[in-house]
């Protein structure tokens, strides 16, 4: 676990929803940043002493033009018969996307963060767009030169009560890596400013759950049974004093039949835990997950989205050896809404 990052007068100016990036103020365009401060910085006052307004946020439906936009993902990469979790990413790093939200067109970056294997790029123009599915949905899809099929599919997540995200975005990418391919779930969309803390701590127990989730016989070599991982779920409380965020995540599913559907029977694959610091500086919150024993058991990282911090979004993964010689492999994104 990491220590707590308290930077005493730094917290007074802490945004318990500022979505990480690189450790700079987004930009006032919208996209990787959608908002515009006022004036002043931290939240501070003018020479008039005079406090600095209330930074404004566009929702993300009303983005323009060509907005970057950073991520947290995690996911799960295939190298021959072999499933890995690819770790989160913290907010800013791993994969960035371009979008031109006229189109709307996607440009997609990876580093190779988390990856066994270098990173990858992709390009989604208007042309590749499923134009058949829901308008609100932003599904691309493009065979690539190896013949391998390309994907990315982005649209606005719902809490557990159905009150859809105005802010923050899931996306989901399918890639052909180096050694093999990649299913990564994201998590971006206009980040919650740096100087825009909220008055008193938040929780957000109404969540959404998207993801990869398998239980891999014989220490990973055996048998494989894949789980829907909608049933999961989740709490995630920050303090803007202290800087302080828990995430508790517990991880249900209903396997996936090979004739097709998924079974009624819910299954539980346990309890994660992780606690981490914010100081007001860095869009950005991370660390580790770790099981009923306290034994490190994966990753989690992300950010806030819209005013004050009312949205979030992390991706999470696990990868852990259980007590029955299974490895429970999973990569996945949460979003809530206060």
């Amino acid at each position: 676990m990491k220590p707590m990052k308290l930077v005493g007068a730094a917290l007074l100016a802490l945004t318990v929803a500022a979505c990480g990036g690189e450790g700079s103020s987004p930009p006032p365009t919208g996209g990787g940043g959608g908002s515009t401060s006022g004036g002043g910085s931290g939240g501070g006052s003018s020479g008039g002493g005079t406090p600095a307004p209330s930074p404004t946020y566009a929702k993300f439906a009303e983005l323009t033009g060509t907005q970057t936009f950073r991520t947290s993902c995690a996911g799960v990469e295939f190298v021959g018969p072999q499933r890995s979790a690819i770790p989160a990413a913290p907010f800013g790093q791993g994969v960035t996307l371009t979008s031109n939200r006229d189109a709307p067109a996607f440009d997609i970056q990876s580093d190779g963060l988390g990856l066994t294997s270098a990173g990858f790029t992709l390009s989604f123009s208007a042309a590749d767009r499923d134009a058949s599915t829901d308008p609100a949905l932003e599904i691309f899809a493009k065979v690539n030169g190896n013949g391998f099929t390309e994907r990315f599919s982005s649209f606005s997540p719902t809490n557990s009560s159905s009150s859809r995200l105005e802010y923050g975005r899931f996306g989901q990418i399918v890639a052909q890596t180096p050694n093999g391919l990649a299913n990564m779930y994201c998590a971006f969309g206009v980040p919650t400013e740096l100087n825009d803390s909220p008055s008193s701590n938040i929780e957000f127990a109404e969540t959404r759950f998207y993801g990869s989730v398998y239980v891999i016989q014989n220490a990973g070599a055996g048998p494989t049974t894949s789980y829907a991982i909608s049933n999961s779920t989740s709490r995630l409380t920050a303090n803007p004093t202290t800087g302080e965020i828990d995430v508790t995540l517990e991880i249900k599913g209903r396997e996936i039949l090979n004739g097709g559907g998924t079974s009624s029977t819910v299954t539980d694959l346990g309890t994660f835990t992780g606690s981490t610091g914010i100081d007001g500086s860095t869009q950005n919150f991370d660390d580790v997950l770790v099981d009923s024993s306290n034994t490190v058991a994966g990753t989690f990282a992300g950010w806030f989205f819209g005013p004050q911090g009312n949205e979030f979004g992390y991706a999470f993964s696990l990868n852990t050896r259980r007590a029955d010689s299974s490895d429970l492999v999973v990569g996945g994104v949460v979003f809530g809404k206060r």
